[in-house]
C-alpha cells in the first residue's frame, strides 16, 4: 500500500507519481505532486487565457487588415517608426545586455538539469529555485503549472508535445521566409531577418528543454525483479513495446536537435566568416588587441550594412569577438554535453559526474583564457557562472558518494550553501562592476567640473591671445602697407630713370646728328673744323650709365643735361656765326 509510506498525492514506484486528483509540477528529481484546488486551475486558466488573447488578437488583427488595408498600413508605419527610434536608441545596451542575459539563462539551463542527468536528489529548497529559473530559462510550461488538472499526461505525451511543437514554428518561419525571399525591397529583407532571428532565439531557449527531454527517455532504473522504470515518469514501463516505439522516435529527435542545430549553426556561420571575423587574427600582428577589436568591428558593421542580410544571423555572432564567430557553438555543445550526452556515458555512476566536473573544469578554462566576449563584464560573468556550476558539481559528487552515510540532501546548511552558491557570487560581481561603473561616472564628473572651472580662465587667456594676434595683425597690416608704398615709390622712380635715359639717348643721338651737320657745313666752308671736347659719345656714355647705381645716376644725369644744354648753345653760336661770314662775303663780292 503505497499510501504507507509515501507522502499526500504521491504513488507508485519511489511515489514517483501522482494520484488521481493531483497534477505533477517539474519533473526529474524536482516533481511535486500538487492537488486540484481552485488556485491550481486558475493558473492554468490565466495561463491559457494568455495563450487565447495572443490568437484571438492576431485573427483580429487579419481580419482588420483585409478589410480597412490603409488605416492598417498607416497605423503600421507609426508602430514601425517608433519602433525603429526605439531600437537605435536601445542598441548600445542591448550590445552590453544579450550577452549577460545569454550567460544566465545558459547557466540556469544546465543547473536545471544536473538532477535528472545524475540520477540524485538535491536539497529541497535549492531543487525549487533553480526549478523556477530553469523553467523560465528553457520556457518549460511543466516547471510553471499544474497541467495534470486539465489533462493527464505522461513522459511519452510530453515527448511529443516538446518536439513537435517547435517543429511545427519552424515550418512556419521558414514558409514565411520563403514568401519573403522572393521580394529585394528593404521591408522584406528586414523582415526575413527578424524570422531568422526569432527561429534561432525560440532554439536557444528550447534546445536544452528538448534534449533533456529525448535524452531522459532512455534513463532507465532496473530492478532486481526484472522491472525497470523510467526515472523521470515511474508510471512507464522502459521494456514495454510502447516505450521501445517512443525510444525509436527519440532517437530521431537526438539527430535533429541535438546533432543537427550545432552543426546548422556552424554551417551558417562558416558560410559568412570572412565577412563576420574582420581579420582580428591578421591585424593583432601588426597592433595592439584593442585596437584590432576596434578595426574588426568596424569592418564587420560595414559589411553587415553592404549584406543586409547577414543581419539575420547577428544572434549567433554578434556578442563575441569577430575572431570568435563560432563560438555559439562551443556553448551549444558544452550545454548539451552537461543536459544530455553525459546520459549514455556511465548513467548513474560516479564517474559520471566526476566527466562532468572535467567537462566544466575545461570550459572554465577556455572561457578565461580566450575571453571571447566583447563585453569585459560579460567575460566575468560566465568565469563566475562556470565557477558556480563547478562547485554545483562538487556537491552532486558528494550527494552521489554520500561518504559519511548521511543524507547530506536533507541537510538545511547544506541546502543553504548551494543556494548560496547559485546566488551569492554572482551578486559581488554585480556590486563590484556596479562600484566600478560609479568610480569611472565620479571620475568623468569631477573632471568635467574641473574643465568647466578652467574653461572661463582659458577662455580668458584666448581672448587675450586673440587680442594680441589681432594688434599684431594690425600693425602688420600697417607695416605692409608702407612697405607698398615705398616700393611702389622706388617702382616709380626707377621708371622715371629709365625714361630719362631714353630721352638722353634720344638728345644724344640728335646732338650727334647736329654735330656732323655742323662739321660738314664747316667743311664746305673750307673752315677746319674744331674737334668738340664736349662731346659725349654714346658707347662711353652707356658704360658709365651700367657702372653707376640709382643715386649716382641722378647727379650724373644733372651734369650730362647742362653739358648737352652747353653744346646745344655753342652750336647754335657757331652756327649764326657761319651765317654772318656768308653774308659778309656776299656784301664783299657785290
Amino acid at each position: 500500500n503505497a499510501s504507507s509510506y509515501c507522502t499526500e498525492g504521491h504513488t507508485g514506484p519511489k511515489c514517483a507519481v501522482c494520484k488521481t486528483g493531483y497534477a505533477a509540477t517539474g519533473y526529474q528529481q524536482e516533481l511535486t505532486c500538487d492537488k486540484c484546488t481552485g488556485f491550481a486551475i486558475l493558473t492554468i486558466a490565466v495561463g491559457l487565457s494568455a495563450i487565447a488573447v495572443v490568437l484571438l488578437g492576431s485573427l483580429i488583427f487579419y481580419f482588420i487588415k483585409k478589410t480597412q488595408p490603409e488605416r492598417v498600413n498607416s497605423m503600421l508605419a507609426q508602430i514601425k517608426d517608433q519602433y525603429s527610434n526605439m531600437k537605435k536608441k536601445m542598441e548600445k545596451p542591448k550590445q552590453k545586455i544579450k550577452p549577460i542575459v545569454k550567460c544566465i539563462l545558459s547557466y540556469f539551463q544546465v543547473t536545471g538539469g544536473l538532477g535528472f542527468l545524475f540520477s540524485i536528489n538535491f536539497p529541497t529548497f535549492y531543487s525549487r529555485f533553480t526549478a523556477l529559473f530553469s523553467g523560465i530559462s528553457s520556457v518549460d510550461v511543466q516547471y510553471l503549472m499544474p497541467l495534470g488538472c486539465l489533462l493527464h499526461s505522461t513522459h511519452h505525451d510530453l515527448l511529443l508535445f516538446y518536439t513537435l511543437t517547435p517543429l511545427l514554428f519552424i515550418t512556419i518561419f521558414v514558409s514565411v521566409w520563403a514568401r519573403l525571399s522572393k521580394k529585394t525591397d528593404d521591408n522584406s529583407v528586414g523582415l526575413r531577418n527578424n524570422l531568422i532571428e526569432a527561429l534561432l532565439v525560440m532554439m536557444f531557449l528550447l534546445l536544452p528543454g528538448v534534449s533533456i527531454k529525448t535524452f531522459s527517455t532512455f534513463s532507465c532504473e532496473y530492478y532486481d525483479d526484472g522491472t525497470s522504470f523510467l526515472n523521470v515518469d515511474y508510471s512507464i514501463d522502459c521494456l514495454s513495446e510502447k516505450h521501445s516505439n517512443y525510444s525509436t522516435f527519440a532517437v530521431l529527435m537526438i539527430v535533429l536537435y541535438p546533432c543537427c542545430i550545432p552543426l546548422t549553426y556552424f554551417a551558417l556561420l562558416f558560410r559568412v566568416k570572412h565577412l563576420i571575423d574582420g581579420g582580428q587574427n591578421e591585424k593583432e600582428k601588426v597592433m595592439s588587441k584593442e585596437e584590432a577589436l576596434e578595426e574588426a568591428l568596424k569592418e564587420r558593421a560595414i559589411n553587415e550594412d553592404k549584406y543586409p542580410s547577414l543581419k539575420a544571423l547577428r544572434f549567433l555572432y554578434e556578442s563575441y569577438q569577430p575572431k570568435y564567430w563560432y563560438f555559439e557553438v562551443f556553448e551549444t555543445l558544452r550545454k548539451l554535453s552537461l543536459t544530455g550526452f553525459l546520459v549514455f556515458l556511465f548513467n548513474g555512476q560516479e564517474l559520471q559526474v566526476l566527466v562532468a566536473l572535467l567537462i566544466c573544469m575545461i570550459g572554465l578554462r577556455i572561457y578565461a583564457i580566450a575571453q571571447p566576449f566583447i563585453s569585459p563584464t560579460a567575460n566575468d560573468l560566465v568565469q563566475v557562472t562556470q565557477f558556480q556550476l563547478l562547485l554545483t558539481i562538487m556537491a552532486a559528487l558528494a550527494i552521489r558518494t554520500n561518504i559519511d552515510g548521511r543524507k547530506i540532501e536533507e541537510d538545511p546548511r547544506f541546502d543553504a550553501f548551494l543556494t548560496s552558491v547559485q546566488i551569492v557570487p554572482t551578486t559581488l560581481l554585480a556590486f563590484w562592476h556596479s562600484n566600478r561603473k560609479f568610480k569611472e561616472y565620479k571620475a568623468k564628473k569631477k573632471k568635467s567640473e574641473s574643465m568647466a572651472a578652467i574653461m572661463p580662465v582659458m577662455e580668458g587667456k584666448q581672448n587675450e591671445e586673440a587680442a594680441e594676434i589681432g594688434m599684431e595683425s594690425v600693425g602688420s597690416t600697417s607695416t605692409a602697407e608702407e612697405e607698398s608704398k615705398e616700393k611702389a615709390t622706388e617702382r616709380d622712380e626707377k621708371r622715371s630713370t629709365r625714361e630719362k635715359k631714353e630721352h638722353v639717348k634720344k638728345e644724344q643721338v640728335g646732338l650727334m646728328g647736329e654735330e656732323r651737320h655742323a662739321r660738314s657745313f664747316h667743311e664746305k666752308l673750307g673752315v677746319k673744323g674744331e674737334a668738340i671736347e664736349e662731346s659725349v659719345h654714346e658707347q662711353e656714355f652707356d658704360e658709365k650709365l651700367s657702372e653707376k647705381d640709382d643715386l649716382t645716376l641722378k647727379n650724373e644725369l644733372a651734369i650730362y643735361e647742362s653739358r648737352i644744354l652747353a653744346i646745344h648753345v655753342t652750336l647754335r653760336n657757331r652756327k649764326k656765326t657761319a651765317e654772318n661770314n656768308d653774308k659778309l662775303s656776299e656784301n664783299e663780292e657785290v
